[in-house]
C-alpha cells in the first residue's frame, strides 16, 4: 500500500497543507500543485468521476495499480533491509531542517524595520 506523503497518527492521514510566508502566494500555489501532482489526487478524482469505464480498460488499470503497489512495497523491503531507507530518511530530514533554518534566518521585512516608521 502506498503511503502518503503526511501521514498523521490520529487519522491515519493529514490534509495537504502549505504555510504562506511574506505574502508569497504565487510560490505557495505551486508548491501545492507539486504536492497535489505527486500524490496523485486529482488523477483517483478523475478516475472515479470518469463515467462508464469499459471492464476490460478497468482490468488493466487495476492490474497495473496492483502491480505498482507490489513493486513499491518490494522495493521498500529491500531498502529497510539493506539500511538505505533510513539513510534517505535521515537525507530528507536533514534536507528539511536546512529549508527550515533558512526560512528562520531570512532578512526582516523592511516594512517592519524601526527606520520605516513614522510613529
Amino acid at each position: 500500500m502506498k503511503l502518503p506523503l503526511h501521514v498523521d497518527n490520529e487519522f491515519g492521514f493529514k490534509p495537504l497543507e502549505v504555510i504562506v510566508r511574506d505574502g508569497e502566494f504565487d510560490s505557495a500555489v505551486k508548491i501545492w500543485k507539486m504536492m497535489v501532482q505527486k500524490e496523485g489526487v486529482l488523477n483517483k478524482y478523475k478516475h472515479r468521476h470518469m463515467g462508464y469505464e469499459k471492464p476490460s480498460v478497468k482490468r488493466r488499470r487495476k492490474a497495473s495499480e496492483a502491480a505498482n503497489r507490489i513493486f513499491t512495497n518490494n522495493l521498500r523491503e529491500a531498502q529497510m533491509a539493506s539500511g538505505e531507507w533510513d539513510f534517505k530518511q535521515k537525507k530528507k530530514e536533514e534536507k528539511r531542517l536546512l529549508k527550515q533554518s533558512k526560512r528562520t534566518t531570512k532578512p526582516q521585512d523592511h516594512a517592519t524595520s524601526p527606520e520605516n516608521n513614522n510613529g
